[in-house]
């Protein structure tokens, strides 16, 4: 799978755009994943990190990262994103080249 090559020789991620959705509210967070997704791909940045947390289903925390497979399939971005992956607490999506980025 792609992420494997996101990682370099200190098994940090390389990432273009890294953005923390702790404290948003789930219409924020919504809102702001779609802008920065659209932004990157405009920009020709394609590879993103949303840190979302990983929540606590006893105290009905988590609400961001359950609904986040529900934001990138919005018909606003579904088809710039070429693929994602969960890792505990974040959202890695890498998205597809733009022949047309500034």
């Amino acid at each position: 799978m792609f992420w494997i090559n996101l990682k370099n020789k200190n098994k940090d991620f390389v990432y273009d755009v890294k953005i923390d959705l702790h404290g948003f509210t789930t219409m924020q967070a919504f809102h702001k994943v779609l802008g920065t997704i659209e932004s990157s791909y405009k920009a020709g940045q394609r590879r993103l990190v949303f840190i979302t947390g990983v929540g606590d289903s006893i105290r009905g925390t988590g609400a961001i990262r359950a609904e986040f497979p529900t934001y990138i399939d919005h018909p606003s971005v579904r088809e710039m994103i070429l693929d994602m992956k969960y890792e505990t607490g974040k959202y890695l999506i890498r998205l597809r080249k733009n022949k047309n980025a500034a």
